[in-house]
Parts: C-alpha cells; structure tokens; sequence
C-alpha cells in the first residue's frame, strides 16, 4: 500500500482521506463508512476514485466480522473488481476498522435507560469503571488475572535449569509433547530454536545402557557426549551400541565424533524431506517470477519524476552505476528467459504436429 492521509471528519464511525492503492495505482479511496453494526459484524460503503475511467467516483460494498484479537473476516460486494484490487481493499478495511476498535469507535455498548410505570426514565446505573475511579481500588472483577510463572531461562544448549541432566530434560519434553504440546511451543517456553527440542527428544530413542551414560555424575572418561548421543538416536537401538564401541575404540577423542556420523550415514543415510521435485513445481516458480517482475515494474512506473531525482541526489555515482548495471543483467536475462518460453513453445507445437 501506498502513500495515503487520513484527515478525521465527518461521522464517528467514518474514515475520509486519499489513499492510492499499490495494486492498481490509478484507483484511490476517499472515505470508508459503517453504516450497520450488529454485534460484532458490520456492513458499510467505501468511496473510490479511478483517474484511468475518466474520473469515475463509485461505491464499493462491504461486509466485515471482527474474529479474535485483530482478525477480521472482510467481503466485498463490488462488481467488475479484479482478485488483486479487491483483496487489497480487504487489507485496507480490515486496519481502518481495527483503528475504530482500538478507539472505542465501534463495538461501543450503548446505555439503556429504563421507564417506570410510565414515570421519567431512571437515570442509568453509573459503570462500575466509575466507582473504580472514585475509590481507587479496582473491584474483583477487574482485577488483573496473575501471570503463569515465567519457566526458568536455559543456561546454555544442553541445560534448560541448574542441575537438570539431558536425559531428565529429553523425558520432560516427551511429557509435555504426549501432552500435545506443539515443538514451537516448547521452543518459545524454553528459548531455544525447533531444533534443539528434536534434539532433546531424539535422546528418549536412545538405548537403556546408552542413556546411563548421560548421567553428568560419571566420570569425563565414561561420560556420553551429547554431539554423539544425537547421531547416534537416529540409529536402531540394537545397532546403537555396536557403532559407540567402534568410534570409542579411537583413541583421539577428535575423530571419533567423524568416525559415528561415518557410520550413522552408512545405516540410516540422510532421507529427503518431502516429495520429490516435479517440473510443475519450477513452472510454478518461473510464472511467480514472471507476475513479480511486472508487479514491481507497475510500481515503479507509478512513481513521479521527483522521485528519480532524489535518487540521482542521493545516491554516490558508484552505487548508481551499480544500479545501472544490474538493470542491465535484468533486462538481458528476461530476454533469455523469454527466448527459452518461446523455443520451448515452438518444439511443443512441432511435437503436437
């Protein structure tokens, strides 16, 4: 989205400006109104302009329902407007009515006055914000629900609190994730990456005799080092064994860590994650370059002549010849690419021939 200003006038639940919108540069919006509000949904108008259609002024439809915590659900009912055009009009009504929730401007609960017996309205009880403000101390009910304690920070990679050893770490995390505790979760309570809860876990696949040897009491000599339980998990237990008495049969305590991930790739080589590229994938790719390139050129075509002046301004003549030059790469690739759609057209129409 482009360059825009709100001005605040006209009705309260209104928004009036000039806001050009990036996926099509010669439509603006002037105003956006809330016209019905029935709950948490409303339906309003916002106001266009097209340079391009002769300065056409028209009115676009919307409907919107407010979700959870900023999200919006926004339809358009316009005619005639394209997928591009009308999901960046979804974005722009979505942030103004989120601006008026902030505010208080919309979803605001409307005083009830009461009749009795045909007598004067009773004068509405007085909001409980109000006694809160007198007395200084907030009621029950607005009381501020008390935070879950923060976990104990990580003191480093293998260690999630003073004293905790990998193992009673890895079988924790297995607890929570039985408990259908995403990684991303663990990761964000813990601070630490996705990777290294995999890690962590991967220990629970370790041999019996071989987690006894992660017990940070025993002596350096006897002692698992974590860089090799972690290869050494992703064999079978039966194998797991056979592969730790082989790399500790090197005496030089740096090639033995080479000597299990030699071994390790040799039973359980790498396996390739996910499905198996397919040419469509890379034709998909080819046509996203192709419909970025021109978005981008149609946004810059946009920009006015003093723009080109700043850069000339602002820019030292080694960056700009740079600049220069890359357009040059640009322009000379798109021509190859093109020259390749179009041979490889050709052979296709030879083919079906």
């Amino acid at each position: 989205m482009n360059n825009h200003h709100d001005e605040d006038s006209g009705p309260a639940k209104a928004w009036k400006g000039n806001y050009q919108f990036v996926s099509c540069l010669t439509l603006f919006a002037l105003s956006m109104e809330v016209r019905n509000e029935s709950g948490q949904s409303l339906s309003g108008r916002l106001a266009l302009h097209d340079t391009a259609d002769e300065g056409k002024d028209w009115e676009y439809p919307w409907q919107a329902t407010y979700e959870r915590e900023g999200k919006w659900n926004v339809v358009g009912k316009g005619n005639g407007v394209n997928s591009t055009v009308a999901k960046e009009m979804g974005v722009f009504l979505r942030d103004r009515l989120d601006v008026m929730r902030r505010e208080g401007v919309i979803f605001r609960p409307q005083p009830k006055t009461v009749e009795a017996n045909g007598s004067k309205p009773l004068v509405p009880r007085a909001p409980i914000l109000a006694v809160a403000a007198i007395t200084e101390t907030p009621p029950p009910a607005l009381l501020p629900k008390p935070a879950d304690p923060a976990p104990v920070p990580p003191t480093n990679n293998h260690q999630v609190s003073a004293g905790a050893s990998p193992l009673e770490i890895a079988r924790m995390l297995m607890k929570e994730r039985r408990a259908e505790v995403s990684v991303r979760k663990l990761a964000n309570k813990y601070d630490q990456s996705g990777g290294w809860v995999y890690k962590c876990l991967s220990l629970n696949d370790l041999a019996p005799e071989l987690q006894r040897l992660l017990d940070t009491s025993l002596p350096s000599a006897e002692h698992l080092l974590l860089t090799i339980a972690y290869p050494l998990a992703r064999l079978p237990q039966e194998r797991q064994m056979e592969v730790y008495q082989k790399a500790m049969a090197i005496a030089d305590p740096k090639f033995r860590l080479a000597e299990v991930n030699r071994l390790v790739k040799e039973i359980a080589p790498d396996r390739p994650r996910g499905r198996p590229r397919k040419p469509a994938d890379h034709a998909r790719k080819l046509r996203l370059i192709v419909e970025r390139a021109k978005a981008d050129l149609k946004i810059a075509e946009g920009f006015s002549v003093f723009v080109f002046s700043s850069l000339i301004a602002n820019t030292d003549p080694a960056a700009l010849k740079a600049m220069l030059d890359q357009l040059d790469l640009a322009i000379a690739g798109f021509g190859s690419l093109k020259c390749k759609i179009l041979e490889a057209r050709q052979a296709a129409s030879r083919t079906a021939a």
